[in-house]
C-alpha cells in the first residue's frame, strides 16, 4: 500500500497561508518517518508565475546540493517564488517539503521550539530539547532516515539562526533572506528583484474580466510585488462598487501620481514610503472611518511577527468590537492585501507598519499602546509565569511606548517571567525612583535570570534587590521563591560602579573581544584558561553558541572586515582555524603546521590598507596572514625565551617608517622588535621593567609596556628610548593594556592591574582621565572596547574571578571607586548569640547585630585570626596576645601572651570544661593553649615537604589550616593542613599524631596543592569526616576523608577555584552538607560518599564576588563574606524547596 501524503502549511509573507508557531503544532496519529510531508502553503489568490526565476531556482536545488539563497528586499515576492518552485521540485523530493518561517527576532528558545515542531512532524514525538544545536542534530538524524527531503527556511535574518538546521546528502535547503551575508559562503544565490513588465501586468489584471490599460500603473509601481498586489486589490474593490476597470485604474494612477513618485526608486526608503502611502490610501477608502482607525492601530505591534488574533481582539474590544467582528475585519483587511492572515494571527508587512505608525503619530501611538497595556494587565493571572506568551514578550515594549513601564518593572513576578531581550531594551525609559532602582536591579541580575535554574531565579533577583537597597522588590521576589534551594535574608554590600556581568566562566578570563555586527549589535567574545569561549549579545543579553563549541581554544582574535563579515581567528592545541561569525562557517586559510601545543597568542592590526593577523605559537614562532586572502605574508620569525615556562607576549603595529613591526616581551629578556615583512630584527632592545614585562600595547606614537613595576612605560620602538613620562599611580602590577581611539577623546590607553582596578589615560597628555575603578575582585586579565547602537563607548573586561563585565566608558571617566562601610573584605566570620563577629583583611574586628545588620566597632587590637568557643570569641593578635572576649557584653574575659600571631585557629572544649585553642603560625608547627589559665599544653612541628622539582619552586613550610572535632571513640582531636597538601590528626590531650597522613595531591602532580580549608562533621551513620579544600593547582580541590581510617571517601570531579573556606551544615531534614567557597559557593552532599562515585555539588550559589569568609549556625543558616560585602543566606532541603518556604 502506498504511504499517505501528509500536507501541512507553514508560511508567512506575501502568500496567505498557515504559519507554524512554537508550541502550536497539533497532530493526529503518530506518523511514520517515511511519510511524505508537504508543508508548502496553498495561496488564497491566483498567483503570477515568475517562470524564469522559478526555473533558475529549481536548477540549483537537488538532494545534497549547496544551499539555494533567495535574496531580495521585503515585499519583492521571495516567499511566493519559493512556494511556486516547491511544486515544480516535488517529484525530486519524495520525502516532501518541510517549511519553517523564522523572522528577524528569534531567540534560542523559540528557534529550538520551531525545530522541535519539525521533529514532531516527522515521527509524532516531540523532543524536549531547548538548545537549538542539539535539537537541530536530532532533526538531522530523522532526515537522514528519510527519502530526499527539501527544507525551506523562510525569512532568515541571521546566519546564527540558520546554523542549527541540518544539511546532508539527502537534504536540500532553500533560504529566503534580505541579506546575502546570512547565507553560507558556497550558497547558490537567486536574486529576486522587480517583476518584469509582463509579470507586473499579469498581477495588476488578476481578477479583472475586461481588458485594462495599465501601462501607467506598471510604471508607477516599479515592478514591486507588494505595491502591485495592493493596487490590484484596490482596483478589484472599486470594480465591485460599480466603477469601470479603466476608471478604477485611472483613479489609482492619479493618486500615485500625486502622492507617489513618477518613477519609483526602490532603493530609496523615503520614496518607497511615499508610494506605499498612495497605494494604502487607495485600499483604505474601502473602509469606514472606524475600521480604518482600527487598521491603523495595528501599527503598535512589533514588526516581522505574527500577531495573535486574541491580542488583536483585546485591542479592538476596547472600541466595542466582538471576537467574531474582529475576525471578519481581519479577513476584510486581508482581502485588501493590507495584512496577511496566518493560522493563529495576522501579520502587517514592515513597509505598511512604517506607514501606519507615521500616520498615527506619537500621541496616538501612546494612547493605543496604553489601551493594549491596560487590556493585557487586566487579564493577567496572579502568577505572570502563566501569562499570555505575547504579553511576556511584548508587554514591556508596549508599556514603554505608552509611558507606563514603571508599573511593570516594580512587579517582581513580571520581571521573573518576562522575555529578557525585550525587557532589557525598555529599561532605560523607567522614570520613577523605585522603577529606576528596579531596572538597575534587573540589569545586575540579568545573567543569573538567563543562566540559573528557573526555581532559583527569584532568589537571585531578591539578592540583587537586597544589595541595591530595594527592600520591597527583594521581599516580593523572595515570596516567589518557594521552590528555590536558598534565599537571602540580608546583605551589607559596598556600593559598586554601574556595570553589567555578561558571563561567568569556570576559570579565569584571559581574552575578550568586542565584535560590532553590521546590524549594529555588539557581541562580547571571551575565552578562559580552560579554552572555553562564550559569546553574549551585549544589549539583549542572549548567549550565542559558537560553532566551535567542542574545540579547546588556546587563543582567539576577532577581526572586522569591510564587507560586513566578522572573522574569529582561533588557535587550538595543534591548529589555527578561521570562522565567519556572520555565517558560522569556516574560512580556508593557508596555515602551516604550528606544532604542539599550537597557538599561544593572536593579534591583528592594519598595515598599508589591509588587515593582518599575527599568531605566535608555543614553539616561539610568529606567522602573519593577509586577512583578505588568507595567505601567509612576510617571513616567519623565531625567537628565544628564558625557559619554556617563562611568561612572554607579542604586540604588533606600525614602525615610524611605515613597516609592520612585531614586539616580543619576555620576563627574562628585554623587549625585542622584528620587521614582519623581512623577518629581521629592527631597532634597539627596550629595557622593559625590572623583573619582567608582562603586557604591551602598540599605539600610534609609542609602544606601551607594563610589568613587575607599578608604572606603565612608553617607548620609541626604533631608538629604544623613552617616548614620554611613565604613567604612574597603580598600586599593583599592571596586567593588561589596551590602546584605542575614542570619539571626542582621541587615542587613550586603558589599563587594568592586579588589584582589579581600571584606569583611563590620555595618550596625548599623559593625564589620568578616569579611575581607579575597581572592576574585578582580583586581577583584570583582559580588555576590549566597542560601541553600542546609540554611539556610546563600552569597555569589556575579563577577570581572574572568572567573570566578563561591561562598563560604560563615561562611567569609568566620571567616577572613582570609593571605600564602603566595610573597611576591607571579611576573612573570618562567626555566629555568637544574636551577633555576627567578623575579622577583616586589614586585621580589624567588628561585631554586627544579626537583625539590624548594624556594626559595632571593636576596641580590640588588630587580629590575625579568630574562632568561637561557646558564647565567646577567641582572637589572636599581632602583638602575640591571645584574647577571649564576650561580644554580647562587650567584655574582655582574659588575655594571655602566646608569643604567636596565629594566622589559623580553632577552639574546642574538653570534657573537663577546659577550653583549648589550636594555633598555627607561619612556620610548620601548631600549638595547643589552655584558655582558662593561659598555659601552652603542647607544641608539635610537622614535617612539611618544601621542594617541587617539576614546578621549579620552593614553597614555605607552613601549616595553612586547622580544625577540631571529636572522633567516634569520643577522643578530641585537632586537624592541621599543610602547604604540602597533607592533613594530619593530633590528639588534643597529648599532641601525639593519630592515624596516618591524608594527602590531597594526586599521583604525579607537579605542585603541592596546599590545604586551604578544613571542616568536620559527624554523619548520620556515626562516621566523622573532614572536608578539605585545596588550592586550584590540584585536579580535585575538595576531598572528604574518614577520620577513623584516614582513608579517602570522595574526591571532587569538577574543577573549582581556590577553596579558601569550608563549613558543614545539617539541614532540618537531617541531611548533612558541606559548603565551600571560592569564586562561588558550592553545596556538597555528604551521603553515599565513595571513592569510585562521582562527587559533584548539589547546587551552587553565585554571589558575583569571590567568597572570602564563611560561617554557619549548623542548621542551614549561612553567612558569607565576599570582596564586596556580607550576605546571610538560608539553605533549604529538598523537602523545603519542593514543598514551599
Amino acid at each position: 500500500m502506498a504511504e499517505r501524503s501528509s500536507t501541512r502549511n507553514d508560511m508567512s509573507g506575501t502568500v496567505v497561508g498557515t504559519v507554524i508557531q512554537a508550541n502550536q503544532v497539533t497532530l493526529g496519529e503518530p506518523r511514520r518517518s517515511q511519510q511524505e510531508i508537504w508543508m508548502v502553503p496553498e495561496p488564497s489568490r491566483v498567483l503570477v508565475e515568475r517562470v524564469e526565476l522559478a526555473e533558475k531556482l529549481a536548477e540549483v536545488v537537488s538532494p545534497g546540493s549547496a544551499d539555494a539563497g533567495v535574496v531580495g528586499p521585503g515585499g519583492f515576492g521571495k516567499t511566493t517564488l519559493v512556494a511556486q518552485a516547491c511544486r515544480t521540485l516535488r517529484t525530486n523530493f519524495p520525502g516532501g517539503v518541510l517549511w519553517v518561517t523564522l523572522g528577524e527576532h528569534v531567540p534560542d528558545t523559540v528557534l529550538a521550539d520551531k525545530i522541535n515542531d519539525l521533529c514532531e512532524m516527522l515521527d509524532g514525538v516531540r523532543p524536549t530539547l531547548t538548545d537549538p544545536a542539539m535539537v537541530g542534530h536530532r532533526l538531522g538524524e530523522l532526515l537522514a532516515e528519510r527519502a530526499p527531503t527539501l527544507l525551506v527556511l523562510d525569512d532568515v535574518w541571521s546566519a546564527s539562526r540558520l546554523a542549527p538546521f541540518p544539511a546532508g546528502t539527502n537534504i536540500a535547503r532553500i533560504v529566503t533572506t534580505r541579506s546575502r551575508g546570512t547565507l553560507r559562503p558556497l550558497s547558490k544565490v537567486v536574486p529576486v528583484g522587480r517583476m518584469s513588465f509582463q509579470e507586473s501586468r499579469a498581477l495588476l489584471v488578476t481578477g479583472v474580466a475586461e481588458p485594462l490599460q495599465i501601462e501607467r500603473l506598471t510604471r508607477l509601481t516599479g515592478g514591486w510585488a507588494l505595491l502591485l498586489s495592493l493596487v490590484n486589490s484596490a482596483i478589484c474593490r472599486a470594480i465591485d462598487d460599480g466603477t469601470t476597470p479603466e476608471a478604477a485604474a485611472e483613479l489609482i494612477a492619479d493618486q500615485l501620481g500625486v502622492d507617489g513618485p513618477d518613477s519609483l526608486d526602490l532603493d530609496s526608503a523615503d520614496r518607497r514610503d511615499q508610494a506605499v502611502q498612495a497605494t494604502v490610501e487607495a485600499s483604505l477608502r474601502r473602509l469606514g472611518n472606524t475600521d480604518r482607525g482600527r487598521f491603523l492601530e495595528l501599527g503598535i505591534f512589533p514588526e516581522d511577527m505574527d500577531i495573535p488574533l486574541e491580542v488583536v481582539h483585546l485591542l479592538w474590544s476596547a472600541s466595542g468590537l466582538s471576537a467574531a467582528e474582529a475576525r471578519r475585519l481581519g479577513r476584510r483587511l486581508a482581502d485588501l492585501s493590507l495584512i496577511t492572515l496566518a493560522r493563529e494571527g495576522l501579520r502587517l508587512h514592515d513597509v505598511l507598519r512604517t506607514y501606519v505608525r507615521h500616520t498615527l503619530g506619537t500621541d496616538r501611538l501612546a494612547e493605543v499602546n496604553a489601551t493594549l497595556v491596560d487590556a493585557l494587565r487586566a487579564e493577567a493571572p496572579e502568577d505572570w509565569v502563566d501569562g499570555r506568551p505575547y504579553a511576556l514578550r511584548h508587554l514591556a515594549g508596549h508599556a514603554a511606548d505608552a509611558g507606563l513601564l514603571d508599573q511593570l518593572v516594580i512587579d517582581a513576578g513580571f520581571l521573573l517571567a518576562a522575555s529578557q531581550p525585550e525587557l532589557l531594551a525598555t529599561l532605560g525609559v523607567a522614570q520613577g525612583e523605585a522603577a529606576r532602582a528596579a531596572a538597575l536591579v534587573y540589569q545586575r541580575a540579568a545573567h543569573h535570570l538567563r543562566d540559573q535554574p528557573l526555581s532559583d531565579r527569584p532568589a537571585y533577583l531578591a539578592l540583587s534587590a537586597s544589595r541595591a537597597g530595594a527592600t520591597a522588590l527583594a521581599d516580593a521576589a523572595k515570596r516567589r521563591g518557594a521552590h528555590a534551594k536558598w534565599h537571602c535574608s540580608w546583605t551589607h554590600w559596598n556600593s559598586e560602579p554601574d556595570h553589567k556581568i555578561l558571563a561567568r566562566h569556570l576559570e579565569a578570563v584571559v581574552e575578550v573581544a568586542a565584535v560590532s555586527l553590521p546590524d549594529g549589535r555588539l557581541w562580547s567574545v571571551s575565552r578562559c584558561l580552560d579554552g572555553d569561549v562564550r559569546i553574549v549579545d551585549v544589549e539583549s543579553n542572549e548567549s550565542i553558541v559558537p560553532p566551535w563549541q567542542a574545540q579547546h581554544v588556546t587563543a582567539i582574535a576577532c577581526v572586522p572586515l569591510a564587507d560586513g563579515r566578522r572573522l574569529a581567528v582561533l588557535g587550538t592545541w595543534d591548529d589555527m582555524q578561521v570562522w565567519d561569525l556572520t555565517s558560522d562557517h569556516t574560512v580556508k586559510w593557508e596555515v602551516p603546521h604550528l606544532g604542539e601545543p599550537g597557538v599561544r597568542e593572536i593579534v591583528w592590526t592594519e598595515w598599508s590598507g589591509r588587515l593582518v593577523v599575527i599568531a605566535c605559537s608555543w614553539d616561539h614562532t610568529v606567522h602573519a596572514w593577509d586577512v583578505s586572502t588568507g595567505k601567509l605574508i612576510g617571513k616567519p620569525i623565531s625567537f628565544e625565551c628564558g625557559t619554556d615556562e617563562s611568561f612572554w607576549a607579542i604586540a604588533a603595529g606600525l614602525l615610524p617608517d611605515g613597516r609592520l613591526g612585531v614586539a616580543v616581551s619576555d620576563e627574562y629578556a628585554p623587549v625585542r622588535l622584528w620587521d614582519l615583512e623581512t623577518g629581521e630584527r629592527v631597532g634597539a632592545e627596550l629595557a622593559g621593567h625590572p623583573l619582567r614585562t608582562m603586557e604591551m600595547a602598540w599605539g600610534t606614537r609609542a609602544l606601551f609596556t607594563s610589568g613587575s613595576s607599578t608604572e606603565v612605560k612608553q617607548w620609541n620602538v626604533l631608538t629604544g628610548e623613552s617616548a614620554g613620562p611613565g604613567l604612574t599611580g597603580h598600586s599593583h602590577n599592571t596586567h593588561t593594556l589596551l590602546c584605542t581611539w575614542i570619539p571626542d577623546l582621541g587615542e587613550v590607553l586603558i589599563s587594568g592591574d592586579d588589584d582589579g582596578a581600571l584606569r583611563v589615560w590620555s595618550i596625548d597628555s599623559g593625564d589620568l582621565l578616569g579611575g581607579p575603578v575597581y572592576a574585578h575582585a582580583y586581577s583584570v586579565r583582559a580588555l576590549a572596547c566597542g560601541q553600542l547602537r546609540d554611539g556610546r563607548t563600552v569597555v569589556i573586561t575579563g577577570g581572574n574571578e572568572n567573570t566578563v563585565r561591561l562598563w560604560h566608558l563615561q562611567e569609568l571617566i566620571s567616577r572613582r571607586s570609593e571605600p564602603g562601610s566595610l573597611a576591607s573584605p571579611a576573612t573570618d566570620l562567626a555566629y555568637v548569640g544574636h551577633l555576627v563577629v567578623s575579622r577583616h583583611e586589614d586585621s580589624t574586628v567588628q561585631a554586627w547585630d544579626e537583625e539590624t545588620v548594624a556594626p559595632t566597632p571593636s576596641t580590640l587590637p588588630l587580629a590575625t585570626s579568630l574562632s568561637v568557643n561557646g558564647t565567646c570569641v577567641v582572637s589572636s593578635h599581632e602583638d602575640g596576645t591571645l584574647r577571649t572576649w564576650d561580644p554580647v557584653g562587650e567584655q574582655l574575659i582574659n588575655c594571655w601572651h602566646s608569643g604567636l600571631a596565629a594566622h589559623a585557629m580553632a577552639c574546642a572544649d574538653r570534657p573537663s570544661g577546659k577550653a583549648i585553642a589550636i594555633l598555627a603560625g607561619h612556620g610548620a608547627g601548631i600549638e595547643a593553649w589552655d584558655l582558662i589559665n593561659g598555659r601552652r599544653l603542647w607544641r608539635v612541628r610537622t614535617r612539611v615537604r618544601t621542594k617541587w622539582k617539576a614546578a621549579g619552586l620552593c614553597w614555605p613550610r607552613s601549616v595553612t589550616a586547622v580544625a577540631t572535632t571529636t572522633l567516634p571513640d569520643d577522643r578530641l582531636v585537632a586537624l592541621s593542613g599543610g602547604s604540602d597538601g597533607t592533613v594530619r590528626i593530633w590528639d588534643l590531650s597529648t599532641g601525639e599524631q593519630v592515624g596516618t597522613n591524608m594527602n590531597c595531591r594526586v599521583r604525579g602532580q607537579p605542585s603541592p596543592a596546599a590545604v586551604s580549608a578544613i571542616a568536620c562533621t559527624r554523619l548520620p551513620d556515626g562516621r566523622v569526616v573532614a572536608i578539605v579544600g585545596s588550592e586550584n593547582t590540584t585536579p580535585a580541590t575538595v576531598t572528604a576523608w574518614d577520620l577513623s581510617t584516614c582513608r579517602l571517601l570522595a574526591r571532587s570531579t569538577i574543577r573549582t577555584g581556590w577553596v579558601d573556606h569550608a563549613v558543614c551544615v545539617m539541614f532540618p531534614d537531617g541531611m548533612p552538607m558541606a559548603v565551600t567557597g571560592d569564586t562561588v559557593l558550592r553545596v556538597w552532599p555528604l551521603v553515599g560518599l565513595a571513592p569510585d562515585v562521582e562527587w559533584e555539588p548539589k547546587f551552587e550559589i553565585d554571589l558575583d564576588a569571590p567568597v572570602t569568609a564563611l560561617a554557619s549556625d549548623g542548621a542551614g543558616k549561612l553567612l558569607a563574606g565576599t570582596m564586596h560585602g556580607l550576605v546571610q543566606l538560608h539553605l533549604r532541603s529538598d523537602s523545603e524547596s519542593c514543598g514551599g518556604s
